[in-house]
C-alpha cells in the first residue's frame, strides 16, 4: 500500500534560508524535499537509490521566515526497477499549535496566505541498482488506497508511459 510507504517530516524555517524578497529560497524546499524523497526510495528499496530525475516542480506560494513547514513523500509508482516519490509540502501555521487548538492549525489563514494547503509538490525518480533480486528483476508495486493516492498514482503511471525511462534506456544510460 501506498501509505505504508509514506513518510513525513515537519520544521520550522528559521532567517538563514530566506532569498534577497525575505521568502524561503526554492533551493532550500527542493533540497529537503529531495531528502525525504530519496529517503523514501531507500526504504522502499531496501537499498540505496540512483535519483535518475525530477518529473516536476511547482511552487504554488511563498513559505516565510518562521513558517512551519511539513514534507511528506509517497512512493506513489513503480515500474520494474524505477520507482516514482511524490513530495508535498505544507505550510502551518505556529501560532495554531498547542492544547484544544491543533485542528486548527490546517485551516487558519495569515498574512493572506492558505496554510495548511500544499505550497510545494515534486515528483523524484529513483533507480533500484540491483536488477535481480527479485525473479522478474523488478520490485514490487504499490497500491493505491485512498482517492487522492489514485489520483498521484494514476499520473505517475502518465507519466512513465509518456515520458519513461524505458528499461532500455536505463541499460544503455547506467549500464545496469
Amino acid at each position: 500500500l501506498v501509505r505504508t510507504h509514506t513518510h513525513s517530516v515537519c520544521q520550522t524555517i528559521f532567517p538563514e534560508g530566506r532569498n534577497v524578497h525575505g521568502a524561503l529560497f526554492g533551493g532550500y524546499i527542493m533540497h529537503e524535499g529531495f531528502d525525504i524523497a530519496h529517503f523514501a526510495a531507500k526504504y522502499f528499496m531496501g537499498g540505496d537509490p540512483i535519483a535518475i530525475g525530477l518529473d516536476e516542480a511547482v511552487f504554488v506560494q511563498p513559505v516565510a521566515v518562521g513558517d512551519m513547514l511539513k514534507f511528506t513523500a509517497r512512493v506513489v509508482h513503480v515500474a520494474c526497477r524505477v520507482v516514482r516519490v511524490n513530495v508535498v509540502v505544507e505550510v502551518l501555521h505556529p501560532d495554531a499549535f498547542g492544547p484544544g487548538r491543533v485542528a486548527d492549525a490546517l485551516n487558519t489563514n495569515f498574512d493572506g496566505r492558505v496554510v495548511g494547503k500544499r505550497s510545494n509538490r515534486m515528483m523524484f525518480l529513483f533507480l533500484h541498482s540491483k536488477k535481480g533480486e527479485t525473479t522478474d528483476g523488478c520490485l514490487p508495486q504499490v497500491v493505491p488506497d485512498s482517492y487522492k493516492e489514485i489520483l498521484m498514482h494514476v499520473d505517475a503511471l502518465r507519466r512513465q508511459k509518456e515520458e519513461g525511462p524505458t528499461e532500455e534506456f536505463i541499460s544503455h544510460h547506467y549500464g545496469i
